[in-house]
């Protein structure tokens, strides 16, 4: 029997479990369109480049194993923690984890989103991540990556900005204010006078608010001072060592404080010694030491 065409319905109609043959006209063998055997392909195999980003985005490098779910999260919340509104009541561990997965991302190195990222771990984590900090002499770090997130710091016991030239009017002073933790400032060489000050103690001396439990306070080199810094201090019951070296405190301030029970040092006194330094304590000491250090 001859064919000369191939009606389309019959080959729709046609079962595909297996190739198809209709002899032509010609006596040779055909297949309708589709309907013949599957062509041989050749099989392409992965190139080693291939195979290792296959490893890099889903196995761990050292063992060839898939990661695990827990990781792939991780890092997908480290590279959108922009868009994490907070992190409190997560647990601690989970937390530090995702603290170092940011820091491998390098977005506490970007001034836009440093500050913001740190004060989101400083809210959920407080001296966990931040106990102790150093910012001196680095007014162009402090105004840039920490200021706009020091808000958050609430629970820094120790900090020392000295020799930044705030002036009385920087903004920073009234966040220092709204922290209760405070134990050990130093506002050394700040270009302050007595001002400046009333603005890191008044929020305490008016309404019980802020570092009440201060004890070490520096304000050595505010060449500006004058007596009036001694209504500044005497609310604060918890001081044991005030540096007033090199101000304009005179004889009758220094008359005040002795009335008050203060006694005059001659010497340093080991709280204000280059061996008694605040240094960076916390999650975040690589990261401060980073923005100083490479940043400017």
């Amino acid at each position: 029997m001859y064919f000369e065409t191939f009606p389309r319905d019959a080959i729709d109609q046609l079962s595909d479990t297996g190739p198809i043959y209709v002899r032509h006209k010609d006596g040779r063998m055909r297949s309708p369109p589709r309907m013949g055997p599957p062509e041989k392909r050749r099989r392409l195999e992965p190139t080693p480049a291939a195979n290792l980003d296959r490893c890099s985005s889903h196995t761990s490098p050292a063992k060839g194993a898939p990661r695990k779910l827990f990781s792939l999260c991780l890092d997908f919340v480290a590279e959108n923690i922009h868009m994490v509104d907070s992190l409190v009541d997560f647990p601690e561990l989970v937390g530090h984890q995702l603290f170092k997965a940011v820091q491998d991302t390098g977005r506490f190195g970007l001034p836009g989103e440093a500050a913001r990222t740190l004060g989101l771990f400083c809210e959920a984590y407080g001296d966990l991540v931040l106990s102790s900090l150093t910012v001196k002499g680095q007014v162009l770090p402090l105004n840039n990556y920490l200021q706009p997130g020091i808000q958050y710091m609430t629970t820094l016991q120790q900090l020392d900005l000295s020799n930044c030239g705030l002036g009385d009017d920087h903004g920073i002073l009234g966040e220092i204010s709204q922290m209760p933790s405070l134990i050990h400032l130093s506002l050394q060489r700040n270009c302050l006078s007595h001002q400046g000050v009333q603005r890191v103690t008044m929020p305490y001396k008016m309404f019980g608010r802020g570092p009440g439990g201060m004890e070490v306070f520096s304000l050595a080199d505010n060449v500006e001072l004058n007596d009036k810094v001694v209504g500044c201090l005497v609310p604060f019951k918890s001081l044991r060592a005030v540096n007033l070296s090199q101000t304009g405190l005179t004889t009758s301030g220094i008359q005040k404080l002795c009335n008050l029970g203060w006694v005059q040092c001659q010497k340093t006194l080991p709280e204000f010694s280059e061996d008694d330094t605040i240094n960076n304590v916390g999650w975040a000491q690589e990261v401060t030491h980073y923005i100083f250090l490479y940043h400017y």
